[in-house]
């Protein structure tokens, strides 16, 4: 399987890369006020606003570092009304795409129910890559929240 890696501090995470609509620079974005605080504000896609969300911020509790290598990675979400959206999330060291097999990914042992999406493990290189569900990263209240204007919006690419 095709998979993003990126990081989150020091830990490497991976999803799907046929998830992945498109990987831009970090950009200003059009902040929202009273927002949560990962919610880093709309990003301009081509005429179309899209939800940014902060990974590190979701995560760890930290901003993501402004470094050479974060970056916006746009997603095809689908929520819990099998409803597609385009997502878009920061993440630390976008650098690779690499294939693991999906055979390769085990059980952490850890259900939690504050972080849904943090899914299988898998061994890498001698490192350890978790993979994330991207359709798992927003709780319902918050895809409401975030989706709602763009319930009538064309999803990028049709």
């Amino acid at each position: 399987m095709l998979l993003l890696s990126f990081h989150l501090g020091a830990e490497r995470y991976s999803l799907p890369a046929k998830e992945v609509v498109e990987i831009l620079p970090l950009t200003k974005l059009k902040k929202i006020p009273h927002a949560p605080k990962f919610v880093l504000g709309l990003l301009d896609y081509r005429g179309t606003p899209i939800p940014i969300i902060d990974l590190c911020q979701l995560t760890e509790q930290r901003s993501c570092n402004k470094v050479l290598s974060s970056r916006i990675i746009l997603l095809n979400y689908l929520d819990n009304n099998e409803q597609f959206h385009v997502l878009g999330i920061t993440a630390e060291k976008v650098t690779e795409t690499i294939n693991i097999d999906e055979n390769d990914f085990h059980s952490s042992g850890l259900t939690l129910t504050e972080a849904p999406y943090l899914g299988a493990i898998a061994n890498k290189d001698d490192n350890m890559i978790q993979f994330i569900e991207v359709n798992k990263l927003l709780p319902k209240e918050l895809q409401s929240m975030l989706f709602q204007a763009n319930n009538l919006l064309p999803q990028v690419g049709e």
